[in-house]
């Protein structure tokens, strides 16, 4: 997808691809820890699949989105423990 993206070329099928396996592997971390859907990861993990349906809805936004996607992903992955696992609700 970002390969697509930054070469300038229609990112259709890595947009499908991404939200696909996105999915998958969500949907795997919540069969194992449910809790997963209430925590901070869990929500942002939703938030930027949401944010790559936005990017086959408005393609012509699609890099701005995969940029947004980056910055929330690093902020995410690199936030301590204490962050990314607090229960929201």
């Amino acid at each position: 997808l970002g390969a697509a993206l930054l070469d300038n070329t229609p990112p259709g099928t890595g947009i499908w691809l991404t939200l696909i396996s996105g999915l998958l592997m969500f949907a795997g971390d919540v069969w194992t820890n449910p809790a997963h859907l209430r925590e901070v990861a869990g929500t942002g993990v939703l938030l930027k699949l949401g944010m790559v349906t936005a990017m086959a809805v408005w393609p012509t936004s699609a890099l701005a989105i995969f940029w947004a996607i980056l910055v929330i992903s690093a902020l995410l992955s690199h936030a301590p423990g204490v962050l990314r696992h607090h229960r929201l609700f």
